[in-house]
């Protein structure tokens, strides 16, 4: 409203009269465009439905934040302490509203809003033989079908304890949960698109209760005596929900199951989605991350055309996972290799998978399905040894306590060559320098082996070796032994030299030395 002021150069009590006017006009209009589902109408093609050949949709109550005076604040909390208003709606199997009573206290029970919604003027009302599905806040009679109690129903309650239905009841709440999910979907769209819905709104609360009415534009009376107008117990009722139940347990498929083939054309398909987001990180440590089945599911259907379910990749990748497991424990081995052509492996002959056989299946009681992998065609194994190689634990770093203590000290300081160096800071790295220098010292008055001694020619030897070079006079040897006895680089460089060369190079460094 404040952006129209701003357009029109109105005040906004101007505005918001003439827009209430608007949308009481609009209201008026409501019949014309909003109905209750033909009776005559059957349920859409869905396997979450079929179950239910008279139901014509679902309802509940939505709470939605309203801001409303200190002193009214007890009747607008819920349960959950928040303060809402409780809001009916009725949604058909598109996830349409066909049906909202605004405007209850949050306190109210979801029950006694549907029992006023039916005795308004416009009233809500259930064609004969049909029903809604309601959660188990509502009374299980004609018109509305509830689930069990004390029996497991909501949805997440069966994804968390990871079971199947083992009762009729059981089997009936499941059907019934994803059936009627249906109203909550509708729920969670409609706050998501009207942000005005999700967060405590400014307005009165009077003013947001006119604003929801408009929104919801409700029905026009309906007369008909055949239809349901009162929620009303009915033994009749339970005994027909009984019997569904029986039905729906008996309908479901037992005994025989289905089994997929799956093909080498299958298997690449499939493998070539698994390696592309597993390589992106949507390999999870459950599991794959749920975008990752439809994908696979898609690129089947496609390259295969060949309809296949989560369930079928979970049980496929379990297969891959099982050959992954058997076959790197027996490439880990000597005497074992990969045959790239024949998808087999490659060993260096009978006696070695013989032993490893006795070993492994019989010694150590290994899993003795690795016996039959001497001949079996695995294709695709870079695929899958690239999707399940980092899953599999290895024994890198256990160690005994005698294996520790045993472990040479370059072995346990090595650093990992796949982690990069930190960079120190100055200050650390000259602290760092001075430590090492430190150990390194107090390591040498500790050590209690004798340093090695350099190495020093015998007098003896010097001596003879230049007797031995012709024509060199009793003086210069005299000279030349001096200093060949105090510097042993120099008799090396020496004993270097061409015989013919040596006494040259004596009288030099004898010239040199004295000058």
């Amino acid at each position: 409203m404040r952006l129209l002021r701003g357009t029109y150069k109105r005040s906004l009590e101007t505005i918001s009269r003439h827009f209430n006017d608007v949308l009481t006009s609009i209201l008026s209009l409501s019949a014309e465009f909003v109905k209750l589902p033909d009776p005559s109408v059957q349920p859409p093609d869905d396997y979450k439905w079929k179950w239910f050949d008279n139901a014509i949709g679902a309802l509940d109550g939505c709470h939605v934040d309203v801001c409303v005076a200190v002193a009214d604040q007890g009747r607008y909390r819920n349960r959950k302490q928040q303060i809402t208003t409780n809001m009916m709606g009725v949604v058909d199997w598109n996830m349409k509203f066909l049906y909202v009573l605004p405007g209850w206290e949050g306190s109210t029970s979801d029950s006694r809003v549907l029992r006023d919604a039916m005795s308004r003027q416009d009233a809500f009302v259930v064609p004969q033989g049909k029903y809604y599905l309601v959660d188990a806040g509502y009374t299980n009679g004609p018109g509305f079908i509830a689930p069990f109690r004390s029996t497991r129903y909501h949805l997440k309650e069966w994804v968390s304890s990871q079971q199947q239905p083992k009762t009729p009841k059981e089997l009936y709440n499941l059907r019934h949960s994803r059936a009627r999910n249906v109203v909550e979907r509708t729920f969670g769209l409609w706050k998501k698109k009207w942000a005005i819905l999700r967060t405590e709104s400014f307005f009165g609360i009077h003013d947001q209760e006119v604003d929801n009415e408009l929104a919801a534009m409700t029905n026009e009376p309906i007369d008909d005596a055949d239809s349901i107008t009162s929620v009303q117990v009915s033994p009749e009722w339970n005994a027909f929900t009984e019997q569904l139940a029986n039905d729906i347990t008996m309908s479901a498929p037992k005994g025989k199951r289905v089994y997929l083939t799956w093909t080498d054309e299958m298997d690449c398909a499939l493998l070539a989605v698994l390696v592309e987001h597993h390589n992106n990180g949507d390999h999870a440590q459950n599991g794959w991350k749920p975008h990752v089945y439809n994908a696979a599911i898609k690129n089947v259907r496609d390259k295969c055309n060949v309809e296949i379910t989560k369930d079928n990749i979970s049980s496929r990748c379990k297969t891959f996972d099982k050959h992954y497991e058997i076959i790197s424990k027996i490439l880990s081995q000597s005497g074992f290799g990969w045959d790239w052509d024949n998808n087999k492996l490659s060993i260096d002959s009978d006696d070695v998978w013989n032993r490893y056989v006795e070993f492994v299946v019989y010694i150590m009681q290994g899993n003795k399905a690795a016996a039959c992998y001497k001949t079996k065609v695995v294709k695709n194994w870079d695929a899958i040894s690239t999707i399940y190689s980092t899953d599999h634990a290895t024994d890198e770093g256990a160690r005994t306590g005698v294996e520790d203590a045993q472990a040479s000290p370059e072995q346990d300081g090595d650093a990992s060559p796949n982690l990069p160096l930190k960079r120190q800071r100055t200050g650390d790295a000259i602290l760092c320098m001075l430590g090492d220098m430190k150990t390194s010292f107090n390591d040498a008055l500790k050590s209690t082996e004798p340093l090695p001694m350099p190495q020093v020619t015998p007098p003896a030897e010097i001596l003879v070796a230049l007797q031995m070079i012709p024509d060199l006079d009793r003086c210069d040897m005299l000279k030349s032994y001096g200093k060949l006895i105090l510097n042993e680089r120099l008799f090396q460089a020496l004993m270097e030299l061409p015989m013919e060369m040596r006494k040259e190079w004596l009288l030099m460094l004898n010239e040199k030395n004295s000058n």
